[in-house]
């Protein structure tokens, strides 16, 4: 993947936020639904997101790309779903969780970045 694309935001992204919430509304998720169900629909999809990850480890060859970007777009559905409930958005959040993590100083151990832990930290 490029640098290119990794670093370019879909110039529509909040368009798709705003049509996955109208999508909500018309099929009666705000009405009559809540964050608990909206959030364990959330866990089933990341639960999915997984299974096709994971074939990414066992067996490439069956790894289908489009599949996985697929669950990773339930994710994000059922993810702003449940932060509708809890009168949250997703751009807000992901700034929130963006301020939080490019003060962090830590290291790579084993492919994953460590945050050193200060006094205070949550």
């Amino acid at each position: 993947m490029t640098t290119d694309k990794l670093l370019k935001a879909p110039p529509d992204m909040n368009d798709l936020i705003a049509d996955t919430k109208l999508w909500a509304i018309g099929k009666g998720i705000y009405e009559y639904s809540n964050y608990i169900k909206q959030f364990e629909k959330f866990e089933e999809e990341v639960g999915e997101l997984k299974h096709e990850i994971e074939l990414l480890k066992t067996n490439h060859a069956e790894a289908d790309k489009h599949k996985i970007a697929s669950e990773a777009g339930d994710v994000i559905v059922t993810l702003i779903n449940t932060l509708h409930f809890l009168d949250l958005d997703l751009p807000d959040c992901l700034q929130i969780a963006y301020d939080k993590i490019s003060k962090r100083t830590g290291n790579m151990i084993d492919g994953k970045f460590v945050k050193v832990k200060l006094v205070g930290d949550e």
